[in-house]
């Protein structure tokens, strides 16, 4: 994604003060880099946005709008994305290690090289996502719509799947839902 398609630049400084004044809505802002670690951003609109590089880390987008925002490459360890529309993102490389994402809609999201591990993914949908070589060690994946494309993915109990049907069908028969 190039940076015509995003809106204007905003600090991270600036987007706190306007959400502190009960502003939601911020999709296609530009947010590349920002550090914006720890903050109380729930039930934002990030739709569209730049969030690439940025330090996301401890942060609350519980019920948050980030469809098509480009995640890549952010951290987002430990964030609480309960309830997060994340349909068609890009959250490839993105670092998800002890992240909540119950309930979050990941669907059509680009998760390749993506490291969840230990994150709570119970009751999401990742259905038609791409997760060649994401890291899914360890998570609680209780009800969760666990489809998509996988090659050499880490599944959580530590195999790594190799051929996507091959790998759908014996997941199913181990009782994961897709």
């Amino acid at each position: 994604m190039d940076d015509g398609e995003f809106g204007h630049r905003l600090t991270a400084e600036e987007l706190l003060e306007r959400y502190a004044a009960g502003e939601r809505d911020f999709r296609k802002v530009n947010l590349r880099e920002a550090c914006l670690s720890g903050a109380n951003l729930c039930g934002i609109n990030l739709s569209r946005a730049r969030l690439s590089d940025a330090d996301l880390s401890g942060i609350n987008l519980s019920e948050a709008k980030l469809s098509d925002a480009d995640l890549s490459r952010t951290n987002l360890e430990r964030a609480n994305l309960v309830g997060a529309r994340s349909n068609r993102s890009d959250l490839s490389r993105a670092n998800l290690r002890g992240a909540n994402l119950e309930r979050a809609e990941l669907r059509l999201a680009n998760l390749k090289s993506a490291d969840f591990r230990d994150a709570n993914l119970s009751f999401s949908d990742t259905d038609e996502s791409s997760m060649d070589r994401a890291d899914f060690r360890g998570c609680i994946v209780t009800g969760t719509k666990l489809g998509g494309y996988m090659y050499l993915t880490i599944l959580p109990d530590g195999r790594v799947s190799s051929t996507p049907d091959a790998d759908r069908d014996r997941l199913i028969s181990e009782g994961f839902d897709f």
